[in-house]
C-alpha cells in the first residue's frame, strides 16, 4: 500500500516544490507504509575540532547513510549536508532532507567531511541508534571519531531526526 501525503515535509520528497527552501531532490516515489518510513533530518550546526587544510580551516559537510548489519553500510548515502566553505565551525541553517528507509533500519552512520578539489578527507564517524524515534524530532548531538576506539573525537554536530510512522 502506498500512501498520499499532503505535508510540505513530504511534498519534498516526493521532488516538488518546497517554497523556496534550499532542499536535496526526493525520491521521486511514496513510501510503501507497511515496510517503509520517511525520515526527515534537520542539519543544524557543527563543528571541526583540527584543521584539515593548509589554509588552518575545513569545508565540512555531513553524509547519512543506514547500518545493514554491525561494520556494514549501505552503498547508498541516503542524506548529504551542504558544504560549509572555510569554516571550523559550520552552521548548516536548519538545512532539511528527507529520504525514505526501510521499517526495519534500527542504526544511521553518520560521517563528517572535508571538501577538497581532489579527494576528501574523512573526519570522523558516529553510529546513531534510531529504534526509538516516533513521529516527532529527536535531537542528537554527535561526536565524530575517526575510528571507534578513538578517545578523542575529531568533531561533532547537531542534528534532528523524526520518523513519518
Amino acid at each position: 500500500m502506498t500512501l498520499n501525503y499532503g505535508s510540505s515535509a513530504i511534498v519534498k520528497v516526493l521532488g516538488s516544490s518546497s517554497g523556496g527552501k534550499k532542499h536535496k531532490k526526493g525520491v521521486g516515489r511514496a513510501a510503501d507504509q507497511k515496510t517503509e518510513t520517511v525520515v526527515t533530518i534537520v542539519y543544524i550546526r557543527g563543528e571541526v575540532f583540527e584543521p584539515q587544510d593548509s589554509n588552518g580551516l575545513a569545508d565540512p559537510y555531513i553524509r547519512i547513510g543506514t547500518v545493514k548489519s554491525e561494520g556494514v553500510f549501505s552503498k547508498k548515502w541516503k542524506s548529504e549536508s551542504p558544504v560549509c566553505e572555510k569554516t571550523l565551525s559550520p552552521n548548516w541553517n536548519n538545512y532539511e532532507d528527507e529520504f525514505i528507509m526501510k521499517q526495519t533500519t534500527k542504526e544511521l552512520v553518520v560521517e563528517l567531511w572535508d571538501k577538497d578539489t581532489l579527494k576528501d578527507d574523512f573526519v570522523g564517524r558516529t553510529i546513531i541508534d534510531i529504534s526509538k524515534i516516533v513521529t516527532s524530532f529527536s535531537t542528537f548531538e554527535i561526536k565524530f571519531k575517526e575510528k571507534p576506539t578513538d578517545e578523542k573525537p575529531k568533531g561533532s554536530a547537531n542534528i534532528l531526526i523524526k520518523k513519518l510512522y
